[in-house]
């Protein structure tokens, strides 16, 4: 909605400019709303409360295991661009932990903890360019891969699949080291 309205917005002045002279203070006055309307996207999308939004999305009872995952993951790729390095420290050094003690797999009907896990291993994924390569960008998608399949009944906690998920998070946890 917010970006339709800046396209619109964006649109509506490249029309009157080719349409209108214009004197200097309202070229001025246009550029300024332009910034003010693009400053104001940014801000609203950085400050998302993804914390309340897993609380509702965990706390809904007509909705299925997938479609909470797939709407925290909607939540967490939008997020992952405005993640300050802060929190992606904060929620690198939270999954890491939870794979190296071994919880990260234990409660699979806690709809809560296993949301918050896909968002922070989405953001951590989603924010890392797929080229570089980085060892944690690999460790969070076999984690999020683990995570999100036995949460929605695809997979068994003992699964090959999810063994070989954590042999390779294994690997790039080596390289994280």
């Amino acid at each position: 909605m917010k970006k339709a309205l800046l396209i619109y917005l964006m649109l509506g002045t490249i029309l009157t400019g080719c349409t209108v002279e214009s004197n200097p203070s309202t070229a001025t006055l246009k550029e300024t709303n332009k910034q003010s309307a693009e400053s104001n996207t940014t801000a609203s999308e950085s400050k998302v409360d993804w914390a309340a939004q897993i609380n509702e999305v965990s706390g809904s009872t007509d909705l299925t295991e997938t479609e909470k995952a797939d709407r925290i993951e909607g939540v967490a790729r939008k997020y992952a661009k405005t993640v300050s390095e802060t929190e992606l420290q904060e929620f690198e050094t939270y999954v890491l932990s939870e794979h190296k003690n071994k919880r990260y797999l234990k409660d699979i009907k806690n709809d809560q903890y296993m949301l918050t896990n896909i968002f922070k291993s989405v953001v951590i994924e989603k924010h890392y360019e797929d080229s570089e390569q980085l060892p944690i960008d690999k460790f969070a998608l076999d984690f999020y891969q683990n995570t999100k399949y036995t949460y929605r009944g695809e997979d068994a906690v003992n699964s090959d699949s999810v063994k070989s998920n954590e042999q390779q998070m294994n690997k790039a946890l080596e390289q994280i080291k």
